[in-house]
């Protein structure tokens, strides 16, 4: 998608990276901020096991987290507000 916007172009990635360290330690869940095709642009906080063997296997983190991450933003689109999953 040439010329679409990215989350740098709202804040500095410092910025991002604190908002969601923040957000991680207040509710105690990990945090991504992920561009417009659900690719994971940084993340803080701790997965639940499951999640963390899912991603240090590339071809599961390919097919499981991309599916979730396209599912999701689907989603949001839609409703046009954040959502939240636990994957």
């Amino acid at each position: 998608m040439e010329g679409a916007m990215t989350p740098w172009d709202l804040r500095a990635e410092d910025e991002w990276n604190a908002l969601l360290r923040k957000l991680a330690e207040d509710f105690g869940m990990a945090t991504a901020l992920t561009d417009h095709e659900g690719n994971v642009l940084a993340a803080h906080g701790d997965r639940f096991p499951l999640c963390a063997s899912i991603r240090d296997n590339a071809s599961a983190t390919t097919f499981l987290c991309s599916q979730t991450a396209a599912t999701m933003l689907r989603i949001v689109r839609q409703v046009r507000k954040p959502i939240v999953d636990l994957c």
